[in-house]
């Protein structure tokens, strides 16, 4: 399920990026019969949904698809994709919803809950981790400039991982577990090269010369 839910994700944010680049209408075409997919996989891609939502609201770039017919027909091949989900919930009185986002959480606050960035610094090693907050905080740099490729994987990564840390002191701590932000972790992997050869060429992360040469 994590593999696919990977894949699944990175292919579209993939897509998404290059119906934004080129506008042609293949592009979101087949982000639209990926959305629908993704619908029918589980619950939680609504995140996936989320995290494009706000880069079509907060970003000049996207706002701009919203005057472009490529926006419209996505959603329109996304549509197909919540017949399932919704004639399930309807035929049982919205059960799977319900279930997913209120009656197994107690919503409220659990202070174990936020261990869950000691459980994600180690899942994920705390140098990867490290180098792959270094990667965000030069893409938001960047995406203050106007980058709106640096603003898509910022958001998309920070949806994924801080959308999940945040809910987690309210979420139920069995149910919840520690692979759900990974698809956030994978999307900020494309910014790692650039990084490392950032911290590189500045020296950063040489060995100390020694004073005596």
């Amino acid at each position: 399920m994590l593999f696919r839910s990977i894949v699944l994700c990175t292919t579209l944010l993939g897509v998404f990026a290059r119906a934004l680049r080129t506008d042609q209408l293949r592009f979101w075409a087949l982000g639209g019969v990926l959305n629908a997919l993704g619908f029918c996989t589980h619950y939680r891609f609504v995140v996936f949904i989320a995290a494009a939502g706000l880069f079509l609201l907060v970003t000049g770039k996207g706002r701009e698809q919203w005057r472009r017919p490529g926006l419209y027909l996505a959603l329109a091949l996304t549509l197909p994709g919540l017949y399932p989900l919704v004639s399930f919930n309807l035929a049982h009185d919205f059960g799977g919803v319900l279930f997913h986002f209120s009656d197994r959480h107690s919503w409220e606050f659990n202070r174990e809950g936020l261990g869950f960035w000691w459980q994600q610094l180690l899942l994920v090693t705390p140098f990867l981790f490290v180098a792959l907050a270094a990667g965000l905080y030069r893409a938001w740099q960047r995406s203050r400039d106007g980058d709106w490729q640096a603003a898509l994987v910022l958001i998309f990564s920070l949806v994924y991982v801080l959308g999940f840390g945040l809910v987690n002191p309210w979420a139920d701590q069995r149910s919840t577990t520690l692979h759900w932000p990974v698809p956030g972790y994978v999307f900020a992997m494309v910014l790692l090269p650039a990084t490392l050869r950032h911290f590189w060429r500045s020296g950063s992360w040489r060995p100390l010369r020694s004073e005596e040469h």
